[in-house]
């Protein structure tokens, strides 16, 4: 399994992180516990070594997909693509329609989606889902819902969201099959955040695409852009 500044990243394609998903939600009679999917992209990287009690948070994910084309440039040829949590939470969605897993979602209370947001992007593009939706300060009513929820989504943000998942995976939400980090995705679904045209994404240029319509994250784009390079750069000119 690669590492990059000491964070472990599974050296998976996007159809293989789905399928191994896939068969903790449907085939998981032998699973004890929720599986922990974790996305770690530049910024949640280079957090991580700054703050050594998170790296250990990221350490306990039984899966690390490569979410960001920065981590699959700085690894190759040891990661074979970007595998997001974006696309891996949509095909996942689907999945629980069809299968009707029942499916959580936890948000920000101040986040850019709101429940009501949420609920109606989720009617439009998957109208026979179960699902229930909470916000962070509401994690016990998970265990209250009437359908089994097997897979939660976490929209909190790094480090929350990780730090969420490894604390609720032997608390309220051990009946889950599967806890997956989403970041910012929710706001794609809800249309609060206008995704990069695939154009942009195939070619790497995402942080471009996000620079021009959100100038505001121009420091979280320095990190992915910049600074998380040069850690990578300097790390591996210490250990030649």
């Amino acid at each position: 399994m690669p590492k990059i500044l000491g964070v472990q990243i599974d050296a998976v394609t996007p159809r293989a992180a789905y399928e191994r998903c896939q068969s903790w939600l449907l085939e998981s009679s032998t699973i004890t516990g929720p599986k922990v999917v974790f996305t770690p992209n530049p910024e949640i990287i280079t957090y991580a070594t700054k703050h050594p009690e998170f790296k250990s948070v990221l350490a306990q994910a039984d899966l690390a997909i490569p979410d960001g084309i920065g981590v699959v440039w700085l690894a190759r040829p040891k990661l074979p693509e970007r595998v997001t949590g974006t696309d891996l939470m949509i095909e996942l969605l689907a999945l629980a329609e069809k299968a009707n897993l029942g499916v959580g979602f936890v948000l920000r209370q101040q986040g850019l989606s709101n429940k009501t947001q949420l609920a109606a992007a989720l009617k439009l593009r998957w109208p026979n889902l179960k699902y229930q939706i909470i916000y962070h300060e509401e994690t016990f009513a998970l265990n209250e819902s009437t359908q089994p929820l097997k897979l939660i989504c976490v929209a909190l943000g790094c480090p929350e969201q990780e730090q969420w998942c490894n604390a609720q995976r032997h608390g309220y939400l051990s009946s889950a099959r599967v806890l997956l980090t989403v970041g910012g995705g929710v706001d794609f679904l809800t249309g609060q955040f206008l995704r990069a045209p695939s154009f942009f994404r195939k070619l790497g240029l995402e942080w471009l695409w996000r620079l021009f319509v959100q100038p505001q994250r121009w420091r979280r784009i320095l990190t992915a852009i910049i600074i998380f390079p040069w850690y990578v750069w300097t790390k591996s000119n210490k250990e030649s």
